[in-house]
């Protein structure tokens, strides 16, 4: 299983789909206006090709964004050239990027088991300070979710870990978040995925 592997070939067609979809905007507008601060330094966890990064900065968001693809970055360098991006794994994030108002993390964790949830909080203590706000978006359920894709002939078996809201929301609280609400999402989501909106004490 390779994820980064997957999500540097697919990038192309995966691109081209969510830079027209505009479904994620009101759930940017609302998480912005939980912060509640002019022009919030925002940290998009997981960025992809820079779409939601695009809506973070149309919605006056100062944003870095970071994913472990180097597909994923070059494209969302090329079609955001005034935001700053990082070729980075989660796990690579240290104190040079500077303190973050706010963490967007849109279904960027989904791979991520208990245990590494864990560990990332840990990570990102390096950038948070209190009042930090995080938004987390995660595939909800219980167990794994197991898919099997093709692309150009080469196989990928993807592995989706699902949350329960209190289950993440005592994950976060061992790390000095408080669950403040439930984010908004479309309504053709909510069957699927859960967003919890943090603060750290």
């Amino acid at each position: 299983m390779d994820n980064k592997r997957f999500y540097d070939l697919s990038v192309s067609d995966y691109s081209n789909e969510w830079y027209s979809n505009d479904i994620m905007k009101k759930t940017i507008q609302s998480f912005l206006l939980v912060i509640g601060k002019e022009n919030p330094r925002i940290l998009d966890l997981g960025c992809g090709p820079g779409h939601e990064s695009m809506r973070l900065f149309n919605e006056g968001a100062n944003v870095t964004g970071i994913d472990y693809s180097k597909n994923s970055i070059e494209i969302a360098k090329k079609r955001n050239p005034s935001i700053t991006f990082y070729e980075m794994d989660f796990f690579d994030i240290n104190k040079s990027l500077g303190k973050f108002d706010g963490i967007f993390a849109c279904s960027s964790m989904i791979h991520l088991n208990k245990e590494d949830i864990h560990r990332l909080l840990e990570v990102l203590d390096t950038i948070t300070h209190k009042n930090t706000y995080f938004m987390n978006i995660f595939f909800a359920g219980k167990g794994q979710k197991k898919t099997f894709h093709e692309i150009n002939g080469e196989g990928f078996e993807r592995i989706v870990e699902m949350f329960g809201i209190d289950e993440m929301i005592k994950i976060f609280e061992e790390h000095n978040y408080s669950f403040l609400e439930e984010g908004y999402l479309d309504s053709s989501l909510l069957s699927n995925w859960s967003n919890c909106i943090f603060i750290k004490r």
